[in-house]
């Protein structure tokens, strides 16, 4: 019986000793190591008050883990001396499977922040075999299967990443850490194509988001939007302010969207130029800006833009899924099949084809086009001279035949007052009763404008000045026939004294009628009245 007791005895020291065998043994160590997921910045603290020489070589090796840790989380990066491939090998050699597979996490994060995804799965991998049948802090396990689940998102195997979710979530719940949980189930909830599933994960994650800060509670409830209502303008509204008063250029990815939807290009283009800042820090966002670059550049009309930034994505990433060796950490042939790679590849080339005969021909019918309305603009511009010579030829024509018109009009008026005015010096040499009668009334007949040759004249005046006398009756209507007799022979030049001979009529009587046709017009002199009939006869 005593040999059974101290067998106990020693077993139950034994179990003691296993539970409590990866603790450190510096308090402060163990203080930095329990708060590094729950407070980075107090773990921190306690690292900055540990002198390293006091250190025991196990110790030591737990202190490089953890201060790597916490630098990682705080500043995202590693000092180049923290190389933890030693120090993981220690505890691999010491059974110390927790800070081993920390290690490895460490290193696999960090991989996975330079852009290096295949390196940084081989290293959660080897993680997650460390943490296998020991006794590890759920956070540890969760967030392994978490950064898995995110590579294989990254390398674009959906059905990979959706298992390590699924994996990662119930370890994350249990750590009680609600940053880590949301985040869990929130990208669950972004993968899984079971729309009870996903409505059930993103309802997790916002339980857990109410226990956070704004910015994290904005961030889970636009990725449950995104899934579940991504036309909403709460969506929109939620990318903006992260995007616009965050500073968060990620969120500028579905303002893009919204606008190149709603046609608005302007603005699609000033959120393209933010997302743009983002591709210089993240592979997928760099992917996600390329293709919106392309629908932008459609947008713009800027098709074969377009078409080589579709081709320069394509090939990119192509050429990073060679690159990475997927072969080797996945069953990468059940993803990528080398048949239909080349499938596509042949249908792509075929389409680029089909793209440059269609942009050649429709190139050949927009200059085709281009031709024919040149030749009809250049006949119709031919036909508008020809018309424009051809109505100035008339119009010439016609100032000519009214210029003869008029000067035959003229030269038979100065004939008849030439002969009007020999008549009269011939009677004058003779007495009048000594002239025979019938010379008297040739010369009023034939000499004195009468009635009958006024309204011939007249009527010939009118056609070949415009229609002078009728439009001036129109506008003065007080004047007079005699008083448009007068007006008529002054237009043609004929004097005060050639007036009264045409007229039978005394110099008084004209100056009487021009004296009443200034007040009719307005005028004052008579230099006014020739000069207002000279400015207003066409």
């Amino acid at each position: 019986m005593k040999r059974y007791g101290f067998l106990l005895m020693l077993l139950v020291a034994c179990v003691s000793c296993s539970h409590n065998h990866e603790a450190a043994e510096n308090a402060f160590l163990a203080t930095a190591v329990d708060s590094l997921w729950s407070n980075t910045r107090l773990a921190w603290e306690s690292l900055e008050q540990i002198s390293t020489d006091s250190l025991s070589e196990r110790d030591r090796h737990i202190y490089n883990i953890t201060r790597a840790h916490a630098r990682l989380k705080m500043e995202h990066s590693l000092s180049e001396e923290e190389s933890l491939d030693a120090t993981a090998a220690y505890c691999l050699s010491k059974h110390m499977m927790r800070f081993a597979g920390e290690a490895y996490y460490i290193e696999g994060t960090y991989d996975n922040l330079k852009g290096e995804d295949a390196v940084a799965m081989s290293l959660l991998k080897q993680a997650e075999r460390a943490f296998e049948g020991t006794q590890v802090p759920d956070i540890l396990i969760g967030m392994t299967y978490y950064k898995m689940g995110r590579i294989s998102e990254t390398e674009q195997l959906y059905e990979v990443a959706l298992h390590y979710y699924e994996q990662a979530v119930p370890y994350l719940d249990h750590a009680g850490l609600p940053l880590y949980a949301a985040c869990g189930w929130r990208e669950l909830g972004r993968t899984t194509q079971d729309s009870t599933l996903r409505k059930e994960a993103f309802e997790r994650a916002l339980t857990y988001s109410a226990q956070l800060d704004t910015l994290t509670q904005l961030d889970i409830r636009y990725a449950a939007l995104s899934r579940l209502d991504p036309q909403s303008p709460e969506l929109i509204a939620i990318s903006r302010y992260l995007c616009d008063s965050a500073g968060q250029n990620r969120y500028a990815y579905d303002l893009v969207r919204y606008n190149l939807r709603e046609k608005r290009l302007d603005d699609a283009g000033h959120y393209l130029n933010i997302l743009a800042a983002d591709t210089t820090e993240r592979n997928w966002s760099r992917d996600k800006y390329a293709y919106l670059l392309s629908h932008y550049q459609h947008a713009r009309g800027q098709h074969a833009r377009a078409y080589e930034t579709l081709l320069s994505l394509y090939n990119k990433q192509s050429g990073e899924i060679e690159a990475t060796g997927m072969t080797r950490t996945f069953t990468i042939s059940e993803q990528f099949d080398n048949a239909s790679a080349r499938e596509q590849n042949l249908q792509l080339q075929v389409e680029k084809q089909r793209l440059w005969l269609a942009l050649f021909i429709v190139v050949l019918v927009i200059l085709v086009g281009l031709i024919v309305l040149l030749v009809i603009a250049s006949h119709r511009r031919a036909m508008r001279m020809v018309e424009a010579t051809e109505k100035e030829m008339q119009i010439q024509r016609l100032h000519a035949e009214v210029e003869i018109r008029r000067a035959s009009m003229g030269r038979l008026l100065a004939q008849r007052i030439q002969l009007s005015k020999n008549m009269q010096e011939s009677m004058k040499r003779h007495k009048e009763d000594k002239v025979p009668i019938w010379v008297q009334e040739f010369v009023k007949t034939n000499l004195v404008m009468n009635d009958e040759q006024w309204a011939s004249f007249q009527q010939e005046f009118n056609a070949n000045y415009g229609n002078f006398l009728v439009r001036l009756k129109q506008e003065h209507p007080a004047l007079t026939p005699s008083d448009l007799q007068v007006i008529a022979l002054t237009v043609l030049g004929v004097d005060i004294s050639d007036i009264c001979r045409l007229l039978n009529l005394t110099k008084r009587t004209v100056w009487g009628r021009r004296l009443r046709i200034k007040d009719h017009l307005g005028l004052t002199s008579d230099n006014q009245l020739d000069e207002w009939l000279l400015a207003h006869m066409r």
